[in-house]
């Protein structure tokens, strides 16, 4: 009644699945014992970070232990103190800095029940699109795609904004809130009630969209541990 999968099969699905790893098992036709994994379910909102060596070959990571364990460490401090922690990786171009942000993803992800993902990335050829990162990160979190028209993109966050905003409604509600975030991200809500005082001033709305933007993330660690990770910044 349950399912168990190696390590290679384990490569394939790794943030797709939550999975907790078991002891080496021994193995008919295998001299050495081999790593094993329980399949405990799916993930709600799988991460979209991944990483696809040259030719489809896969590789180990190898070299970053010390750098795993301080992220390691940071995630601990935050879950202790129930309060944001920031770390930023440096380095030179090739060295894998995001390969390391994957690993460590990889790793919660195998012992952290309901961990959530929130990820993004900077491109050379979007750095003049305002708030790009943003918003490949909810278009990511809410399952909207390039191919998707406008009506389905805005269904679509706004049926992410409801899902992440809960039954914890206070005196903002779910519709402000996509309507504000979700304008940031290109999306056109026309005749909005919330958009429509702030049109000529930008700045405010701007910093308005901002403060819905904390709140959502509050509300997304709400539901459980939460790794937001920005890749590529500079």
């Amino acid at each position: 009644g349950r399912v168990v999968i190696g390590e290679n099969t384990f490569r394939l699905v790794r943030g797709l699945f939550r999975v907790r790893r078991l002891e080496p098992l021994q193995v008919k036709g295998k001299p050495q014992p081999v790593r094993a994994f329980l399949v405990e379910g799916t993930i709600e909102h799988p991460s979209e970070m991944r990483y696809r060596s040259w030719g489809g070959l896969e590789t180990c990571m190898v070299g970053r232990d010390i750098e795993m364990v301080q992220l390691l460490r940071c995630y601990q401090t935050s879950i202790q103190t129930q309060s944001p922690v920031l770390a930023i990786v440096r380095g030179d171009a090739g060295l894998g800095k995001s390969r390391l942000l994957m690993e460590f993803t990889s790793q919660l992800e195998m012992s952290v029940t309901n961990l959530m993902v929130l990820n993004s990335r900077s491109l050379t050829q979007a750095n003049r699109a305002p708030y790009f990162v943003w918003k490949l990160l909810w278009h990511q979190r809410f399952g909207i795609s390039e191919s998707d028209s406008e009506e389905v993109a805005r269904e679509k966050f706004m049926q992410g904004v409801l899902n992440v905003w809960g039954k914890w409604q206070g005196t903002v509600s779910a519709t402000e809130v996509a309507h504000l975030v979700g304008s940031l991200t290109g999306l056109d809500w026309i005749d909005s009630p919330f958009l429509a005082p702030l049109a000529n001033d930008p700045e405010a709305r701007a910093d308005r969209a901002f403060e819905l933007t904390r709140e959502l993330l509050k509300r997304c660690c709400a539901n459980g541990p939460t790794i937001l990770i920005l890749d590529d910044l500079h």
